[in-house]
């Protein structure tokens, strides 16, 4: 049972490491003019995408410490 949660453990925070990931690097939007470019980034996404990206490390590392653990 106990490795059961951690394999649980370990798929949810891969999970969220890639959501957490794509939600980084999709908050940035971008208008090209000839040779003017303008950009804007919401910062609300970014700080949460990177929580995200914690929370995941934070179960993925916890996975497999439950899994080595005897």
């Amino acid at each position: 049972m106990n490795k059961v949660i951690s394999i649980g453990l370990i798929v949810i925070g891969i999970g969220l490491g890639i959501f957490g990931y794509t939600q980084v690097n999709d908050n940035t939007k971008s208008l090209e003019i000839g040779n003017l470019e303008l950009s804007a980034q919401k910062d609300s996404e970014s700080t949460t995408g990177y929580l995200m990206l914690g929370a995941g490390a934070i179960f993925l590392i916890g996975g497999v410490i439950g899994i080595t653990k005897k």
